[in-house]
């Protein structure tokens, strides 16, 4: 790759490098309010509120459940071929 298409790739929309056979991709996405910007997930109270309860318990089980969905929603929208979101 070139220092120019290095770069581009680390922004959130990567755009494609025809030339390397790699697509276009959009890294973008965030947990706390489920799998943002893909359908329905779990939505979980803000960070300072879960922090509040100084329930480490609780925060492993909250990171286990958005890491369960985003696998979930990553191996749906692969079967659909669908890999932007």
């Amino acid at each position: 790759m070139t220092l120019e298409e290095k770069v581009s790739q680390m922004m959130d929309r990567a755009p494609a490098i025809e030339r390397l056979g790699i697509p276009e991709y959009n890294w973008w996405n965030e947990g706390l309010h489920g799998v943002a910007r893909s359908g329905l997930a779990t939505v979980f109270p803000q960070a300072i509120g879960v922090a509040a309860t100084w329930d480490d318990s609780l925060v492993f089980r909250m990171a286990t459940v958005i890491s369960d969905e985003f696998r979930a929603k990553h191996h749906d929208y692969e079967r659909r071929g669908e890999h932007q979101r």
